[in-house]
């Protein structure tokens, strides 16, 4: 190679390129160094190669290699820039030596790796987070499911019950060792609702006398008294000093107790009674959690409570009730093992995935597994929502709150989040209500739940490309509303036991789509609460008509 044809690439290298002499003062540098190290030429060539690690110690570990080797290749250094800055380097160097073997200097060729660097160090982080996001979204789903897991086997426990004392008894038992507290009470109130009858009490402490048969007087017990008025639950903290536990404050005191919560048994929108969950371990407190799931189980139990009472006026219909609620129960098991368990399944191949797909550098294949994974894991939170909505609207069945309504702009505010899906499956969607269409009483959140699930499984079992036509209308005394879709279609069959909780609507090739089965429940509950009826009609690959009527008057 020619003098002129080496000196052209050393000029014209992307790579920086030096030379030094035996003791390592720089005697030649090219652009490419120039500008990775920003210092001029007539600065660099004062420098030796000792100036431009960034540690002592890095420069002697680099240059007893050197020297002792006669080569180095691919040694990963920090170097120090005229800045001040530092820069990652991957550097090649060879000692130079005369025709006798002598050493005359020193030469070497470097490849900045500051980007490539700050990228690993930027994945990890992203990797970090992404397994801290993974792991916080998996703990709060199966935090979910182990609480609907416990409710569930309370409800077990008290349908097992040989009587309705023992199925008090069981939950006050179970419930103590649930929220891991001091003792549990259960009182109910009496018809003139000036005192508290105790039915049930359990206590970790074996010691503690059961206080069963005690009569609580609301006067001069505001806890209660703010519990039973408002229907809400309240947690006490320092019952033994608050003015809200006055009365109760010595016998606090005895057992130590330091943070209390008292839930209301809510039937029918009627608060009949309570549940007391007193903790004795310092600093104890109840978490929103916690007084969601227990509110999730005095709702079952006050449920059970007012069933119980009535057995005799509406013995066939408590007797039919019965039978459902185990058919739920059933349901709600083949659920947790089977539907539940699908997602989470899914996830966790995923996260497999992304570990392979991070350790492959393949970003593009990374993001769309990302993609996924947070779908499988709100699909997951979805099924979950499903059932603690099912779960508190079978407890407040008969609570509704009127209001004079718009059927059709509540029809486009229920249907407004549903445009994504609309336009994923290429949906045309129209609504069809007369100007004049009269106003109606109704339960707004409810009959709005009631059109979304009607909507939104018009979409998802739509044809893609398919059409939905929402419609309302009116006669002297009922308002109709109707949604007509191009989809699969309902076999005949099927048409009876499609508004049945955990029934599935399509056959088992589209159970994927059809989740939990609880929608059209819901429908049904919400609907026949307002004295309404349901309506279907539908054919095999044709498509199918949903709907419902209400009457106008309001409902009493």
């Amino acid at each position: 190679m020619s003098e002129a044809h080496y000196r052209n690439l050393f000029e014209t290298t992307i790579n920086p390129i030096f030379i030094a002499s035996v003791t390592g003062q720089l005697v030649d540098v090219n652009p490419a160094w120039i500008q990775l190290f920003g210092f001029s030429r007539d600065i660099a060539l004062q420098k030796n190669i000792s100036d431009l690690f960034s540690t002592s110690t890095r420069y002697v570990r680099f240059w007893k290699k050197l020297n002792a080797e006669g080569m180095v290749a691919d040694f990963e250094e920090e170097f120090l820039t005229h800045s001040g800055k530092t820069v990652d380097c991957i550097i090649t160097a060879a000692v130079r030596r005369n025709g006798q073997g002598e050493v005359v200097g020193y030469q070497g060729i470097m490849r900045d790796i500051t980007l490539e660097k700050q990228s690993q160090e930027q994945s990890k982080a992203y990797h970090r987070a992404l397994e801290q996001k993974v792991a916080e979204r998996t703990a709060q789903l199966e935090a979910q499911v182990n609480q609907l897991t416990a409710v569930n086997f309370i409800m077990q426990m008290v349908a097992s019950a040989r009587d309705t004392q023992t199925a008090l008894e069981t939950v006050a038992r179970e419930m103590v060792h649930l929220f891991d507290v001091h003792s549990s009470g259960i009182t109910l109130l009496n018809e003139e609702r000036t005192e508290l009858s105790v039915v049930a009490y359990y206590s970790r402490d074996e010691s503690v006398p059961s206080t069963v048969g005690t009569i609580i007087s609301l006067d001069g017990n505001p806890a209660s008294v703010q519990v039973i008025e408002t229907g809400k639950s309240i947690v006490v903290h320092k019952p033994q000093e608050s003015h809200l536990t006055e009365a109760s404050h010595d016998i606090l005191r005895k057992r130590n107790i330091e943070c209390l919560l008292i839930l209301p048994l809510l039937a029918r929108g009627r608060v009949i009674g309570t549940i007391g969950l007193d903790a004795d371990l310092p600093d104890r407190d109840f978490t929103t959690d916690e007084v969601l799931l227990a509110e999730l189980i005095a709702a079952q139990l006050a449920g059970i409570i007012q069933n119980v009472r009535i057995l005799d006026k509406d013995l066939q219909r408590a007797y039919k009730r019965l039978k459902e609620l185990d058919r739920l129960k059933s349901s709600f098991i083949g659920i947790i093992t089977h539907e539940l368990r699908s997602p989470f399944v899914a996830a966790n191949l995923s996260v497999q995935l992304l570990y392979r797909y991070l350790e492959a550098g393949m970003y593009d294949e990374l993001l769309d597994q990302i993609k996924r994974l947070d779908q499988e894991l709100v699909e997951g939170h979805r099924m979950i929502d499903s059932l603690i909505s099912f779960a508190s609207l079978m407890s407040k069945q008969g609570e509704l709150f009127l209001e004079e309504t718009d059927l059709a702009t509540l029809t486009k505010d229920a249907t407004a989040h549903l445009s994504r899906l609309v336009e994923a499956r290429h949906i045309h969607l129209t609504f069809n209500f007369p100007p004049d269409l009269p106003l109606v009483y109704l339960d707004q959140q409810r009959i709005s739940e009631a059109i979304h699930h009607l909507v939104h499984n018009a979409i998802k079992f739509n044809k893609a490309d398919g059409s939905v036509d929402i419609s309302g209308r009116a006669t002297a005394t009922k308002i109709f509303f109707e949604v007509k879709d191009t989809g699969v279609g309902v076999p005949a069959e099927k048409l009876d036991t499609i508004w049945t909780a955990f029934t599935q609507t399509v056959d088992d090739l589209k159970r994927g789509l059809e989740g939990l089965g609880l929608g059209l429940a819901l429908v049904k509950s919400a609907v026949e609460a307002h004295d309404g009826k349901v309506t279907a009609r539908s054919q095999v690959d044709q498509g199918s008509t949903f709907g419902f009527w209400l009457p106008l008057t309001p409902h009493k």
